[in-house]
């Protein structure tokens, strides 16, 4: 789904622009995910597994969430860069589980602490909601505190985890936990 832009302020009076992605956005996604992992073990894709190289991918991935009145993905602009990204996707297409929806984030760490996953998260409830989820998923590791106080701070409850869900390249394990927040 292609939501309208708007431009926010944050907590620290930074404007940021919030728009769907286009096909012209397919490199600087690419390259917010591959900073994202380079800065922090919170994704799931080591650096070296982005293939900065697949625009092609990347445009199609871009045009199946613009099309899919179900799903929403937002860029956020500061100044001309791409700081992060935010989407929402169905959990399944199955017509029992149409009421749940996943969330991701990605933030650019030069981005961290000015407000900017609170403006998207939020964002994105008022989004979920106006599609009719009742409920929002995620999961997070557990050294990631920020993300887990932010989630906790906007109402997501702990429902789960899996323990050594992500073994990092130093040989150490990181536990995986899953979160929900209900939007009734």
């Amino acid at each position: 789904m292609i939501i309208p832009s708007e431009t926010l302020t944050l907590k620290n009076g930074t404007q940021v622009l919030l728009r769907s992605p286009t096909e012209a956005d397919s490199q600087d996604l690419l390259l917010l995910m591959y900073d994202c992992a380079h800065e922090t073990n919170f994704l799931l894709r080591l650096p070296e597994e982005v293939d900065t190289n697949d625009a092609d991918g990347e445009r199609d991935w871009i045009r199946q969430n613009n099309e899919d009145p179900r799903s929403c993905v937002i860029c956020a602009y500061i100044d001309g860069i791409l700081a992060g990204n935010c989407g929402i996707s169905p959990v399944n297409s199955l017509k029992k589980l149409n009421h749940r929806a996943r969330l991701g984030i990605g933030i650019r760490q030069a981005f961290w602490g000015i407000g900017l996953g609170t403006a998207m998260l939020l964002y994105m409830e008022e989004m979920a909601s106006m599609l009719g989820y009742e409920q929002l998923e995620l999961d997070v590791f557990s050294s990631n505190k920020r993300a887990l106080c932010l989630y906790e701070k906007l109402g997501f409850s702990e429902t789960g985890f899996i323990p050594n869900a992500q073994k990092l390249p130093d040989g150490s394990y990181d536990n995986l936990i899953y979160m929900v927040k209900s939007l009734q």
